[in-house]
């Protein structure tokens, strides 16, 4: 048996009494030549903060915007990429529809982004996580299921229990405030 991650594997092994010698994970991957870091410096004034998810309410969207709009609007930008009816009048966020995955424009949202951000409720494996980091980008994520064996805290980002809006925003303006730590994860 096959799992992508070993909090499932843990799941089939004591859910359904597999022997453990027979339950393996292998992670899944993304295609790195299609998705690379920014071969160019960031040219731009404001901090780029990307969340990509087209379950706006379950994968933290609604909490990302108001921490946005609460504390970081007017210093950086937001870049929304979702199919969600989200509707939002502020200059500094960005809703971007449509978008389909190793387009020219889903990687150009990639490259011209400081961070990536999705505050999860619930996420069974998180490829776009993958994503981000094969882009270069530090990550922003939820400490639940899977997330943490993608995302090392600390090294490759930073995680926070879902829902915790405050957490949330030390994160953000930790990178905001530091960029050379992001670049560094």
């Amino acid at each position: 048996i096959v799992t992508f991650s070993e909090v499932v594997r843990r799941s089939v092994i004591e859910d359904y009494q597999i022997d453990p010698d027979k339950v393996n994970v292998i992670y899944p991957g993304v295609n790195l030549d299609k998705i690379t870091p920014s071969p160019n410096p960031k040219n731009h004034s404001r901090y780029q903060i990307l969340f990509i998810g087209g379950d706006f309410d379950r994968k933290g969207g609604y909490d990302l915007l108001a921490v946005f709009l609460e504390s970081f609007a007017g210093q950086a930008e937001l870049h929304l990429v979702t199919q969600a009816e989200v509707n939002c009048d502020h200059p500094d966020v960005h809703i971007h529809r449509h978008v389909t995955a190793y387009s020219p424009e889903w990687l150009q949202l990639y490259h011209q982004a400081d961070v990536f951000v999705m505050p999860t409720y619930a996420e069974p494996f998180g490829w776009v996580f993958i994503e981000a980091m094969a882009a270069g980008l530090p990550v922003i994520a939820t400490r639940i299921n899977a997330i943490p064996e993608i995302v090392t805290h600390g090294e490759a980002g930073l995680l926070i229990q879902p829902g915790d809006r405050p957490a949330l925003t030390r994160s953000i303006r930790s990178l905001l405030e530091n960029p050379t730590r992001g670049r560094e994860m």
